[in-house]
């Protein structure tokens, strides 16, 4: 059953479930690895407070990104010791129970992880304007550039086609109503005669929808992604606000009104019978949404789906997303399975494209959005998504509130899933749930339906690690419900039970509300204070007094921001993952949203890589230490990682100061670190036993391990906002190649007299102040009149580039904004900060000058290669 092919791996499987997170104490049970745990790993499971007494997780107060069931991995993780005994040792089959002044003016699933094109069909539809440049719908592709006018003439004209000559004249009556000219409105009713009056009246009707509806316009005016409402992440919690507008106002209950307006138009319409009349009707949508564009401002502010709405009949009709069927699910369910997410406007709006797009790459047709309310509905028919249905059942008490973790729409959210995921079930289909923070990247039909039929219930326990021999892609080995699960991610099959386990987890939910609980601290609470039968052949865990097989998700191939990103073990074992859950990442959405960017999933607007000038700078080499992954010295390899950071840091205070100084948006450098980021202690700078970790991490450190992604992405200098972009942005193929290859090239040398060009490299003085910067750089990077600036100034050394900020005043307010951008690494093991005299955490600074050295000589084998890191 399992192909094992080498020898197998003795590692432990993760990190043991924290009681203190649990509510109440685990019950004993027996595991694989029972009693094997090391002291390490038991104070692990306790955990580190934080300041506050809290416990610290990377993600967990933060907003809910995915109905929320992403787990933090600080409420526990597969238990396993140093030791753990492979499946072979076992008892084989045997059974156990997230200008200003001071600056220079402005003027099977392919393994690619991106791709531009629209390389998918959906129902005859293009499903998806990949990059957010195109949104097509049925026949009908409208550019989110093109002139709004013309995108309204074309969605008359579609619809003229199918109705003659009497339609085309009422949707030119229905254009010029909704532009605010009454003359043409007569002159198109005398041409179509009596019920092309009675349509050009629908169509003045329509003009006043469209002035009406300027609010709304001004709202998408004000929204990148062309939705009806403005959000902005604040990182630990995702605000959804209407941005202020003539006419409606702007916000939601205009866009609603407007709704209601159209449908009243399109109804009059309908009243004069005839193909002429419907075509009206379609026009007057069209025209509406033109005119509240233009008096928004512009017809780049066009939301593209209201023109190629109109022209489509499915969507015109259905206005969202339909109820819950079983011949809805039919028409999407490939051998009786579909792939789910539950998702309301926030939660699309942070991820829905990068899922869709990656979903669709991957040959998986069959996914469904279960939507929260009708507002979603719009967000996601904007996107191309029609696959989709409203809840039933709706126990959320806010369906767009600013979700935060552990608050209690985010508890009734996580608990909607289930409810969703048991509706779906009921009507005879396997359900895939998958949160929407998770990246698809290969069709797992055939692993759940073909080559492993047998669990009824397929689950992450949010491993690091597995204890699967290399090669082998089955269910995880040493399972037991006792390892705590991560529910963004499982398969329901339809067998009785399935059945039994969905049915439970939803009879349980009110006692586990009630006790403060989300969806799976109540399902583990439950499971794992009850029997359980292990088989170790199977690797099956038996519960619900027999009914349901329970089967963990292999780790090497349904992965998480630790598995996937930092010890990277699907590359250990050889195998292209499934999907990664983007769980363990730091900083909340923000976070979640840069780590995705830098492995190059995220999918941006094409503007995020096209638009702005940049900055690029290079940081001083850091030499590896020898031996360093052998070293057993925690504290000298604490030190050579926060040595190193130190020194990065001090080259990131003078390379954003440089973009700060140019108005320009900042390229992360690729920087080395050499401890992991955790929220307990990290021995040998990895976290307790997980032995695949490798320094310096590959390709780069994570932002979210050095920054805090908040106040990163909040960073305003000098009265300005400064933007930021990922360390890979330049290994992106979306990229332009005029940014990757063709930088203006600055080196700062000492004595030079002057700037001095030679071809793309500028040669400045050494040490000049910001005034004098400025002066010299001017001609360079605001080049005379018809000449384009470069579109990315680098630095290849930016301590000698930038001597300091002229005025004191600018310099201390440079200096509040930056110093405390780092953050609160985190930690020494006690024992070693009681032995060094050190605090457990280490407040990492963005500051001018290094403040870290290494010591002369330390205790520990690995001290001399360390002190070396920095000379």
């Amino acid at each position: 059953m399992h192909k094992q092919t080498k020898a197998a791996v003795d590692v432990p499987h993760g990190l043991p479930r924290r009681e203190a997170q649990a509510g109440a104490a685990v019950d004993g049970g027996v595991t694989p690895s029972s009693g094997e745990q090391s002291g390490q790993q038991a104070q692990a499971a306790r955990g580190t407070p934080s300041p506050s007494g809290q416990q610290q997780q990377p993600h967990q107060a933060q907003e809910a990104t995915s109905s929320g069931s992403g787990q933090s991995p600080a409420q526990g993780q597969p238990a396993g010791g140093q030791a753990t005994p492979q499946p072979q040792q076992q008892q084989q089959g045997g059974e156990q129970q997230v200008q200003q002044r001071h600056s220079l003016p402005l003027a099977e699933g392919s393994a690619d992880p991106v791709d531009d094109g629209p390389d998918y069909t959906d129902d005859g539809r293009t499903g998806l304007w990949v990059e957010r440049g195109h949104r097509a719908s049925g026949d009908l592709a409208v550019d989110y550039e093109d002139d709004v006018a013309a995108a309204a003439a074309a969605a008359a004209a579609a619809a003229s086609t199918a109705a003659g000559t009497a339609a085309a004249a009422a949707g030119e009556t229905a254009t010029a109503a909704g532009a605010g000219s009454q003359r043409p409105q007569r002159t198109a009713a005398e041409a179509a005669g009596p019920s092309g009056a009675t349509a050009a009246a629908a169509g003045g009707t329509g003009g006043d929808a469209g002035g009406a509806g300027a609010g709304a316009a001004v709202a998408l005016a004000g929204d990148e992604d062309g939705g009806p409402t403005d959000y902005r992440d604040t990182g630990d919690e995702v605000l959804e606000g209407a941005v202020a507008g003539g006419g409606g106002g702007g916000g939601d209950d205009d866009y609603e009104r407007d709704e209601g307006q159209a449908a009243a138009t399109e109804g009059s319409a309908k009243e004069a019978g005839g193909a002429a009349a419907e075509a009206a009707a379609k026009a007057v949508v069209a025209a509406k949404a033109a005119a509240a564009a233009e008096l928004a401002g512009g017809a780049a502010a066009l939301d593209a789906t209201a023109a190629a709405d109109a022209a489509d009949p499915w969507v015109n009709t259905t206005r969202g997303c339909g109820a819950l069927s079983a011949e809805l699910l039919s028409r999407w369910a490939v051998n009786g399975t579909v792939l789910l997410t539950l998702t309301n406007s926030v939660m699309f709006h942070n991820f829905g494209d990068t899922w869709l797009h990656h979903v669709r790459k991957a040959g998986i047709t069959y996914w469904v959005l279960a939507v929260a309310d009708n507002h979603t509905a719009h967000l996601v028919h904007s996107r191309g998504a029609h696959q989709c249905f409203l809840v039933q059942e709706n126990e959320i008490d806010n369906t767009n509130a600013t979700f935060k973790w552990g608050s209690r729409s985010w508890q009734l959210t996580t608990w909607q899933k289930v409810l969703v995921v048991r509706h779906v079930h009921q009507l005879g289909f396997n359900v895939i749930n998958s949160d929407i923070d998770v990246v698809w990247l290969r069709n797992p039909l055939h692993h759940f339906l073909v080559k492993y039929p047998e669990p009824d219930y397929w689950v992450s326990m949010d491993p690091i690690t597995t204890r699967n021999p290399l090669g082998d892609d089955g269910p995880e080995a040493g399972i037991t419900v006792h390892h705590y699960m991560n529910t963004g991610v499982y398969f329901l099959r339809q067998t009785p039970g399935g059945r039994a386990l969905i049915d439970k987890w939803y009879s349980i939910r009110r006692e586990m509300q009630g006790r403060g609980y989300h969806d799976q601290d109540g399902l583990y609470q439950y499971l794992s204070k009850h029997p359980e039968v292990i088989n170790f052949t199977s690797r099956l865990s038996t519960v619900l007094d027999g009914a349901t097989r329970l089967a963990q998700l292999p780790a090497s191939l349904f992965q998480n921001g630790y598995s996937h990103c930092i010890n990277q073990l699907h590359k250990l074992h050889g195998f292209q993952p499934f999907e990664v859950h983007f769980v363990w990442v730091w900083g909340g959405n923000t976070g979640k949203i840069s780590r995705m960017r830098e492995q190059r999933y995220y999918i941006d607007p094409p503007p995020y890589y096209e638009e702005p000038l940049l900055v690029s700078y290079d940081v001083l080499p850091i030499q590896d230490p020898e031996g360093f992954n052998d070293w057993n010295d925690t504290e000298a390899m604490v030190m050579t990682h926060l040595t190193a950071l130190d020194s990065q840091l001090t080259d990131t205070w003078h390379g954003f100061a440089l973009a700060a100084l140019l108005n320009r948006t900042v390229i992360l450098p690729k920087m080395k670190c050499y401890c992991i980021q955790n929220w307990f202690e990290n021995p040998q700078c990895r976290l307790p036993g997980e032995p695949h970790t490798r320094f310096p991490l590959s390709p780069a450190c994570p932002a979210d391990f050095i920054f805090n992604m908040d106040d990163l992405s909040r960073l305003t200098v000098h009265g300005r906002r400064l933007g930021w972009r990922e360390f890979s942005f330049l290994d992106n193929e979306r990229t332009p190649e005029e940014v990757k290859n063709r930088p203006l090239v600055v080196t700062a040398k000492a004595g030079a007299a002057g700037a001095f060009l030679e071809g793309s490299t500028l040669t400045i003085p050494a040490g000049l102040t910001s005034d004098q910067l400025s002066q010299i750089l001017l001609p360079y990077v605001r080049p005379a009149a018809g000449a384009p600036p470069p579109r990315r100034v680098h630095f290849t050394n930016p301590r000698l580039a930038f001597g300091g900020w002229t005025d004191p005043r600018a310099a201390e307010e440079y200096d509040a904004a930056v110093l405390h951008l780092g953050v609160r690494w985190c930690c020494r093991p006690e024992k070693v900060a009681k032995a060094a005299g050190k605090e457990l955490h280490h407040q990492l600074q963005v500051r001018r000058t290094q403040q870290l050295q290494l010591p002369a000589a330390t205790a520990g084998a690995g001290s001399a290669a360390a002190a070396a890191a920095t000379r």
